[in-house]
C-alpha cells in the first residue's frame, strides 16, 4: 500500500462516541473457559483469490466450513520454543507436524510419551519445554479455582448479562473477565455436531497429483475465472471456481482408487498411494461427449450415496461441479445447446436439488444453536475481553489486546449485519467499508461482484454499522490492526498477517463461541438465527420482513423456507392463539345459544 490502512483511517475517523445501550429481556450466564488464548494457528500463507491447500488437494471448502483446531496448542509451542531459543516461525512447523498426526489440542499433546513426540519431529529439548509449559498451566488452573471447585474473580461477567451495549472499549485498570462457569476445555474437533462417522479421504492428494494434472486443473480454474473468447458468459467467482478443481481431485481420486476402472487410470501401492498413469487428465473422467460421457461421474454420485451415506444437499454440491467440470471438458458455450453428457448430469443434479430442498439438517442445530438474545450477550462479553489487563491484573501484550479487538469486531459486526462471512473476510476500507463524511456512519458498500448474490441482484443498498460499533472499529483501524502487521489491504487479518480464509475464519469464530457459550456456532449460522428470531417474535411486519430479507442479500421466500430454523409446531402454534382470540372476541347472546324449536 502506498499509504497505510492506519493513516488513511485517522484522516475520517473523528472523536470515538459512546453509545446507547442494548439490553436483553432474557438473562444470560455466560459459560466457558479462561479467555486470552492465544488466535488461530496458520496455514500456508494464502492470498485473495488464490487456491487453499485444502482445495489443492481435493477437499471442497464452501462458506459454511467447519474445520478442527486449538488455540491453546500453538501457545503452549510458542511459548516453549522461546524458552529454549526457538523462533515463532519454528512453533509454527511443529505445530503442523503435531496435526499432520491428528494431535490438534494439549490435551492429545499432553498424552504423548517422549518417544512418541520424537517420532512426531518434535525435539527432545523443545518437548521437555513444552511439558514444563503445558504443567505450569495446569497448576496456574488449580491456583484460581477455590476449595468448590469454581474459579476465583475479581471481575465477574455480570456485566455481560444485559446484553450488547457496545460503545467505548475497556481501558485504564480494565481486566480481561473470569467467566462464572467455565466449560469444561475441549478440542474443537472434539465437539460433535453430526453423527456422522469421520471418513477416510479419498480424493488426490500430495505428491499423487502429477504436474501435468495439476497444469490441467489450474487451466480449468483460470478459464472459468476469466472472461475469454467462448467462455461463456460470465466469469465465476474464484471461490466456486475453486470448489470445482476441488471436487476434480476428488473425482479423480475415486476413479483412480475406489471405482472398478481405476486400473485403466493409475496403480495403487500396497500403501494406498495412487500413481496415476501418464498423460491422465480430467478430461479422461468425461471420456465422450455424449450420454454414456456422464457414466463416471453418475457413477462416482451413487457411490458418494451409498458408501459415504452423503446428503441430498451435498450431492447438489458435488453435481453441480461435475457439470462445470463436464462444461469445460466439451468447450460448451452457454448460448448454445449442451452437449449430451452435461444435459444428463443437470438431469440427475435437478432431481438432487429438488430432495434437497426438504432434507433435514446433517449438523445437530442443538449443538451450534444461539437464541439471538444469548448471542448479543457474548458479542458484549469478547468486548469486555478487549481490556488491557488480564484477570490477575498483569498488563496484556498489545499483540494479544489487538486480537482480542478483532475477535469482537467479527462477530459485533454480524450482529447489527447478518452477512456471509465473506464480508468480514474482504473488507476493504474506502472499496467496500466506507465512512460518509457527512453523517459519520460507517458503512458497507457491495456491487454485484462482491457478495454471492451479487448476480441476481446487483449493487446493494448501504448496510449500515450500528453506532455502537464505532468505537471499537475505529479503534482497530488507527492502532490495533498494526499490531498484526498485515500484508495485504483487507481490514481484519490472521494472527500471521495473511487474509483469512473461509476455514481459518470458521474455526476461529466456532472456537470463540464455544469456549464462552460452550455451542459450536458458525459465522453462516448467524443468518438463520436473527431470521428465526424475528419470525418468532411475530412483530415484524411483512415490509420490515422483506427489508430484512434485502439486507441478507436473499429473497423474502428463501427467508422462509432457508433461513427460518422454526419447527412445524412451532410456526402453528401463533395460529392456536389467533383462533382461541378471534373465538372469545364475542360473547354470543343469551338467546342465540337456545335450540331451535321444530315446527
Amino acid at each position: 500500500m502506498t499509504t497505510s490502512l492506519a493513516s488513511r483511517a485517522a484522516v475520517s475517523i473523528s472523536h470515538a462516541r459512546a453509545s446507547d445501550g442494548w439490553w436483553c429481556c432474557r438473562r444470560y450466564r455466560a459459560s466457558g473457559a479462561r479467555a486470552g488464548a492465544r488466535s488461530t494457528t496458520t496455514t500456508r500463507a494464502a492470498t485473495f483469490g488464490s487456491r487453499t491447500d485444502d482445495q489443492r488437494h481435493g477437499v471442497a471448502v464452501d462458506d459454511d466450513d467447519d474445520d478442527d483446531g486449538d488455540d491453546a496448542l500453538l501457545g503452549v509451542i510458542t511459548n516453549a520454543c522461546a524458552r529454549v531459543g526457538r523462533t515463532s516461525e519454528d512453533a509454527y512447523v511443529v505445530l503442523e507436524a503435531l496435526r499432520a498426526q491428528w494431535y490438534d489440542d494439549v490435551d492429545a499433546v499432553r498424552a504423548l510419551t517422549s518417544d512418541e513426540a520424537r517420532a512426531c519431529g518434535v525435539p527432545a529439548r523443545l518437548w521437555t519445554a513444552m511439558r514444563a509449559v503445558m504443567d505450569e498451566d495446569v497448576m496456574d488452573s488449580s491456583d484460581r479455582r477455590g476449595a468448590d471447585g469454581s474459579m476465583s474473580t475479581s471481575t465477574s461477567m455480570s456485566h455481560a448479562e444485559d446484553g450488547w451495549i457496545g460503545g467505548e472499549l475497556p481501558s485504564g485498570d480494565a481486566r480481561v473477565p473470569v467467566l462464572l462457569k467455565p466449560v469444561a476445555a475441549m478440542a474443537l474437533a472434539d465437539v460433535r455436531v453430526t453423527t456422522r462417522k469421520r471418513l477416510k479421504p479419498y480424493g488426490l492428494r500430495g505428491d499423487e497429483v502429477t504436474k501435468e494434472l495439476e497444469q490441467d486443473i489450474d487451466r480449468m480454474v483460470r478459464d472459468l475465472t476469466q472472461r475469454r473468447v467462448g467462455g461463456g458468459r460470465a466469469p465465476v467467482r474464484p471461490r466456486t471456481a475453486m470448489n470445482h478443481a476441488a471436487v476434480a481431485y476428488q473425482f479423480l481420486g475415486w476413479l483412480c482408487r475406489e471405482s472398478q476402472h481405476r486400473s485403466q487410470f493409475a496403480t495403487v501401492t500396497d500403501e494406498g498411494k495412487v500413481l496415476l498413469k501418464p498423460g491422465v487428465s480430467i478430461k479422461d473422467a468425461f471420456p465422450s461427449a455424449d450420454s454414456q460421457g456422464a457414466k463416471y461421474a453418475i457413477e462416482y454420485v451413487q457411490w458418494l450415496a451409498d458408501e459415504r451415506k452423503i446428503k441430498s444437499t451435498t450431492e447438489d454440491f458435488q453435481l453441480r461441479s461435475l457439470v462445470a467440470l463436464a462444461k469445460w471438458v466439451t468447450g460448451h458455450v452457454e448460448d448454445e445447446l449442451a452437449p449430451a453428457v452435461v444435459q444428463e448430469l443437470i438431469r440427475v443434479q435437478r432431481s438432487a436439488r429438488e430432495r434437497a430442498k426438504n432434507a433435514p439438517h446433517a449438523a445437530d442445530d442443538k449443538r451450534k444453536w444461539l437464541e439471538w438474545d444469548d448471542y448479543l450477550t457474548l458479542v458484549e462479553t469478547l468486548k469486555l475481553e478487549c481490556a488491557p489487563n488480564d484477570c490477575d491484573g498483569k498488563p496484556r501484550s498489545e499483540r494479544d489486546v489487538a486480537m482480542s479487538v478483532q475477535r469482537y469486531l467479527l462477530f459485533a459486526i454480524l450482529a447489527c449485519i447478518p452477512d456471509r462471512q465473506r464480508t468480514l473476510r474482504e473488507l476493504q476500507l474506502d472499496k467496500t467499508l466506507i465512512k460518509n463524511a457527512q453523517t459519520g456512519e460507517w458503512m458497507v458498500r457491495h456491487g454485484p461482484d462482491d457478495y454471492k448474490t451479487g448476480s441476481a441482484y446487483g449493487e446493494r443498498p448501504a448496510l449500515v454499522i450500528d453506532q455502537r460499533v464505532y468505537p471499537a472499529l475505529e479503534a482497530w483501524l488507527s492502532t490495533h490492526r498494526a499490531r498484526l502487521a498485515p500484508a495485504h489491504d483487507f481490514c481484519f487479518t490472521r494472527p500471521n498477517g495473511s487474509p483469512w480464509t473461509v476455514s481459518e475464519l470458521s474455526r476461529t469464530f466456532s472456537r470463540t463461541a464455544l469456549r464462552i457459550t460452550g455451542q459450536k456456532t458458525n459465522p453462516h449460522l448467524i443468518r438463520d438465527m436473527i431470521v428465526t428470531h424475528v419470525r418468532a417474535q411475530g412483530v415484524a411486519s411483512d415490509a420490515e420482513l422483506e427489508a430484512l430479507a434485502a439486507l441478507m442479500g436473499h429473497s423474502p421466500a428463501m427467508q422462509k423456507s432457508t433461513y427460518d430454523r422454526r419447527t412445524a409446531q412451532d410456526k402453528v402454534n401463533p395460529a392456536v392463539g389467533l383462533m382461541s382470540t378471534i373465538n372469545r372476541a364475542k360473547t354470543p347472546k343469551q338467546e342465540d345459544t337456545r335450540p331451535l324449536q321444530s315446527s
